[in-house]
């Protein structure tokens, strides 16, 4: 992949937050299974992590940082090696090493992110300094790097990593590759049915965070809240834990259950979940009576799912006596720019601009217009916070 191609993929990427690899296979499989059937490699990458290129300017360079930050252990990073810092090395890549990562200390959400976000400016800062060294060689470092990975199972899913990784330096952090098979598979399902305590994870610090929890569902039953971070699982750290590892320990049969240590504001609270089969609807709907104002609620899950539009159309055609609606994209992540497009539709008229997309290679400018018809003329309240991204901005923002 040269660089100019990958420049076409970041103009895809910049308002659709998902871009496929084609596979052939749609069955159910993991997602690291997915990866694999791609034949994604790590030389693929070679294009992005060449000297020059990476050295354009600050932004392509801790890009090109945080590329080669994915390829390496969870529970580490790389950092330009200095012995005066202490630091535990794990082993030395050139002029840079892989050191163990030291969880920052819990505290509340608010607190711990603001010493997340001063310990990665000091580690942006000192890799900043070697910028105009010479005796940095982001090839090299990626080769000795790729050895170690070609030889794993896991290449594939690695390499991907490590594109989303430069993706979120460079773009933006809702910004990301998927398989086409998962994305398919994804966007088919009506109706997931599945055994958990039904909560979503992110990643603050060294931690993973409660993003949202499904209503009444076996973890909001137990208390737990939003921006939770959990400190443990069934009385293991998760300190330095990727997600996906977070994911796979809080996973287990139906009516099992699952210990929990979390960190809520300034203290440690313990929790035991049992875990249940869940089934979550994409799009969910009820009628509200506020102050004598009658409403139509209406929330979106997700803009992965092909059946949204229907949907939501499907909901608009049951309102009665309503006098306004609610569209609810809290938590939402976004997805398939088709959708926010086919949503944003449901409620503006024909022709009006959607999303404007400019092309990072050439500056050329494209419109994406609503199409079909406003289904609707009530007043439209539109429900968003920090959760929201991507294909959730992009209809609030044309809906305002």
């Amino acid at each position: 992949m040269n660089r100019a191609g990958v420049f076409r993929i970041l103009i895809f990427l910049f308002f659709s937050a998902t871009f496929v690899i084609a596979t052939s296979a749609q069955e159910e499989k993991p997602l690291a299974e997915h990866w694999k059937r791609t034949g994604l490699k790590a030389r693929n990458l070679e294009a992005l992590v060449e000297d020059k290129a990476c050295r354009k300017s600050d932004r392509t360079f801790m890009s090109c940082v945080s590329l080669l930050s994915a390829m390496i252990p969870s529970g580490t990073r790389l950092v330009p090696f200095d012995p005066e810092l202490g630091e535990e090395i794990v082993r030395r890549v050139g002029v840079a090493a892989v050191v163990k990562e030291e969880p920052v200390a819990p505290a509340g959400a608010s607190e711990l992110l603001r010493k997340v976000k001063e310990k990665r400016e000091n580690t942006r800062s000192r890799w900043l300094k070697l910028k105009g060294s010479k005796s940095l060689s982001f090839a090299t470092i990626f080769a000795e790097l790729r050895a170690g990975l070609e030889a794993s199972i896991f290449e594939s899913e690695t390499s991907a990593k490590a594109f989303n990784a430069y993706l979120e330096v460079f773009n933006d952090p809702h910004t990301y590759i998927l398989p086409t098979a998962y994305v398919m598979r994804e966007s088919q399902t009506k109706q997931e049915s599945f055994i958990g305590i039904g909560i979503q994870l992110g990643r603050l610090g060294s931690y993973p965070i409660i993003q949202s929890l499904l209503s009444g569902g076996p973890a909001a039953k137990a208390g737990i809240r939003r921006n939770d971070l959990i400190l443990s699982i069934d009385g293991q750290s998760t300190g330095g834990l990727s997600l996906e590892e977070a994911s796979k320990k809080l996973k287990g049969g139906p009516g099992t259950t699952v210990s929990l240590l979390l960190w809520r504001d300034t203290r440690p609270v313990a929790v035991e979940v049992r875990r249940d089969e869940l089934k979550k609807t994409n799009v969910e709907t009820q009628s509200l009576n506020t102050a004598g104002i009658r409403l139509k609620y209406i929330r979106v899950g997700s803009f992965m799912r092909s059946d949204l539009c229907n949907d939501v159309m499907q909901a608009l055609m049951e309102i009665s006596d309503e006098q306004g609606i609610v569209l609810d994209l809290r938590d939402n992540g976004g997805g398939l720019v088709d959708g926010a497009i086919c949503l944003a539709s449901v409620f503006l008229p024909s022709g009006k601009t959607v999303v404007r997309v400019k092309e990072l290679a050439d500056g050329n400018t494209q419109a994406y217009k609503a199409r079909g018809g406003a289904l609707t003329n009530l007043p439209v309240t539109v429900l968003v916070n920090s959760g929201s991204a991507s294909a959730s901005e992009i209809v609030a923002g044309a809906l305002q």
